[in-house]
């Protein structure tokens, strides 16, 4: 199953570590299902998991606004098209 957030990747790889070097891990997951969560490839996973409206996907031009302020924008360009 592939991890749903970076946070959650982050800890399965560490705890992947903790199981290669022969300690307890911190999930008591096998060595096999830590490898499928931390293999989870990171480009479209979002930093936390959240809600929807905090997790939605965004236009490039607006990647870098939050989400309230992605709100504001959408709502004056429809304005502009009215």
């Amino acid at each position: 199953m592939p991890s749903v957030s970076k946070s959650q990747q982050r800890l399965m790889g560490a705890d992947l570590a903790r199981a290669r070097a022969g300690k307890k891990t911190r999930t008591g997951m096998t060595e096999k299902q830590l490898e499928e969560y931390a293999s989870t490839p990171r480009k479209d996973l979002p930093a936390k998991k959240g809600n929807q409206s905090t997790n939605m996907k965004m236009p490039k031009s607006h990647a870098h606004m939050t989400p309230s302020e992605h709100k504001k924008a959408m709502a004056k360009m429809a304005k502009k098209r009215k």
